[in-house]
């Protein structure tokens, strides 16, 4: 029985990591016009940004952009791909939200840690003009 619940535990772990509900914005920053880029185009550059989610998803904790830098927490944009494209100083973008290998296997290892159900997505924006 002791093994069985073991088992479910993980199992609810595991699944708490690859679920979630998530509010992804793709936006442009304000006063500002942003084109969306063509399928095909190729980008110049591209920034990353890192979001960590608690409860599966249901609230944004933080966010870290280009390689773990940028560090935010608990702020209204910490989902929103505006502040990114400001800073690019972007007229051309492409965002791409997506949920890789690193994130999963970060989101579980912290599930390990703290089971509350930390959940982590990326987003791209790739710089055209």
């Amino acid at each position: 029985m002791k093994r069985v619940l073991i088992i479910l535990l993980i199992l609810v772990i595991a699944g708490s990591a690859l679920s979630g509900c998530f509010v992804k914005k793709a936006s442009a920053p304000v006063g500002k016009e942003v084109l969306l880029a063509k399928e095909g185009e190729g980008p110049k550059s591209v920034s990353s940004k890192r979001i960590f989610y608690v409860i599966a998803g249901l609230l944004p904790l933080l966010s870290f952009e280009d390689a773990f830098t940028n560090f935010k927490l608990f702020t209204y944009d910490v989902n929103n791909s505006s502040t990114m494209i400001d800073r690019l100083g972007a007229k051309k973008v492409r965002v791409v939200f997506k949920y890789d290998l690193l994130d999963y296997f970060i989101g579980y290892l912290l599930n390990l840690i703290l089971p509350v159900g930390v959940t982590i997505n990326s987003i791209d924006v790739e710089v055209i003009e």
